[in-house]
């Protein structure tokens, strides 16, 4: 499987081989083209997950995919050297790509086994992507209860162009100019088009669990940088920035907070920070 099947070049110029590797994936419903204006400041070749792509070489086999069996793909294709963002459920994805000893009695052969022991990331952004999507219980306040859940996903059985719309509302929930807000992610969304797609991308989101422990069990020295809407609506949270990154503070107030224009520049100057943290650690 090639990286050109679904890694899709989010910038023009051509990176020398001493500027980093980005791998950029987006939430339940985007395209990766939503990183551009937070990527544009940042050197390196940028490579972004279409998830339209992965979704056809995902059914090759006839088989609906689960959320392992992107992550597996995901370790199956990815390079060894790279610095990985991920947004809401592409969050999710990256994480769970590197904390691959979680999932490994998913992979299929002993190449993939081989192929993923070779990631060495450089680092893990997530924005906005918490350690399960569901609420575990009536009493915590992380993530969207089940109930919501459901009638949301019932909600686009039926109605699906209206559900996505109703998710963008949802995305810019507590942002300061949620109109431009919404605009602006509304230029990034998929159609109804890809029903298939959405529906089976949409359940990916009730099937993880996330662990930083693990993460730092496979990748001991792996910088970790976890941002939060202060005013998320879907309320994620239970990712952690590693101790040596905790010096720069969350920012945003939505869901959608790598769009907020007042966010943007303090976001890029976190990932800035975070290529000169890890280039530190390289041998």
């Amino acid at each position: 499987m090639s990286q050109a099947d679904f890694w899709v070049p989010l910038n023009a110029h051509t990176a020398s081989r001493s500027e980093p590797l980005w791998y950029w994936l987006p939430g339940w419903s985007f395209t990766a083209t939503i990183f551009e204006p937070l990527l544009a400041a940042l050197p390196g070749r940028h490579l972004g997950l279409d998830y339209r792509a992965f979704y056809q070489c995902l059914t090759q086999s006839g088989q609906t995919p689960t959320f392992n069996d992107a992550v597996t793909l995901l370790r199956q294709t990815a390079s060894a050297d790279a610095l990985w963002v991920g947004w809401s459920l592409g969050g999710a994805l990256a994480h769970a790509t590197l904390s691959h000893d979680r999932l490994s009695h998913d992979i299929q052969s002993q190449a993939a086994a081989d192929t993923t022991s070779r990631i060495q990331p450089r680092a893990l952004c997530t924005l906005a992507t918490g350690s399960r999507f569901l609420r575990q219980s009536d009493t915590s306040q992380q993530g969207m209860d089940e109930a919501t859940f459901s009638a949301f996903r019932n909600g686009f059985e039926r109605f699906p162009a209206k559900t996505l719309k109703r998710f963008l509302a949802l995305c810019c929930q507590g942002a300061e100019q949620p109109r431009a807000c919404i605009a602006a992610l509304s230029s990034q969304q998929l159609t109804d088009q890809y029903a298939p797609l959405l529906a089976t991308s949409l359940d990916w989101l009730t099937q993880y669990q996330l662990d930083d422990h693990q993460l730092n069990n496979q990748h001991a020295d792996i910088l970790r940088l976890a941002w939060y809407g202060q005013h998320d609506a879907l309320h994620p949270a239970g990712l952690t920035s590693s101790a040596a990154l905790s010096t720069i503070p969350s920012c945003g107030s939505s869901h959608a907070l790598l769009l907020e224009q007042a966010t943007i520049p303090l976001l890029q100057r976190a990932l800035l920070e975070l290529i000169n943290a890890s280039a530190g650690k390289q041998p």
